[in-house]
């Protein structure tokens, strides 16, 4: 049973994804990271996979407000190395905005906030919050034949692709 989880998603399409775990018990929520929809201190961990396009201080403030104290966040984001590659056309990693092609072949730009790592550090520090421990997947750590370009492969094995966060509340 998933009694006890919560999954969030701003938009309705993407929730309904997770129509397989309301059957065994999850909430599905439609919610703003801006401002969740939760009490104070309510959860004791939050998971965000490929935040990017809310990891911005108002989400980390929300973050710091729904979590109880010593409570874990779980928190990736594409890696600052792999956004200076990709975006390169675009503004580099200091472009705050993610382009992606439809499958009508349009394009459209979404937001995308990647920072270095002292600077999400800092944002995240400013929220009340500690990073624990900091993980990085490379390139090499894919175990595929077939990699997308997309991933500038060119930068080698060591290319970081995605950094991971395990994250504390520290505020009481």
């Amino acid at each position: 049973r998933l009694d006890h989880l919560v999954i969030t998603d701003q938009s309705v399409r993407m929730i309904r994804y997770s129509l397989p775990f309301k059957e065994r018990g999850a909430l599905l929520a439609v919610a703003d990271a801006k401002k969740l929809p939760f009490r104070k201190q309510q959860f004791d961990c939050l998971v965000s996979s490929l935040g990017d396009p809310y990891n911005e201080a108002y989400f980390w403030s929300e973050v710091s407000r729904v979590l109880k104290p010593h409570g874990s966040v779980l928190f990736t984001v594409p890696a600052h190395a792999w956004a200076e590659c990709f975006r390169r056309e675009i503004g580099g990693a200091s472009c705050t905005k993610a382009e992606f092609e439809l499958s009508d072949g349009r394009h459209v730009f979404l937001p995308s906030y990647i920072y270095p790592e002292a600077v999400q550090e800092a944002i995240i520090k400013k929220s009340g919050m500690k990073i624990i421990e900091m993980r990085r997947v490379t390139i090499g750590d894919i175990r595929d034949d077939v990699l997308s370009s997309k991933l500038c492969i060119s930068r080698g094995l060591e290319g970081e692709i995605v950094t991971g966060y395990w994250i504390r509340n520290e505020r009481i």
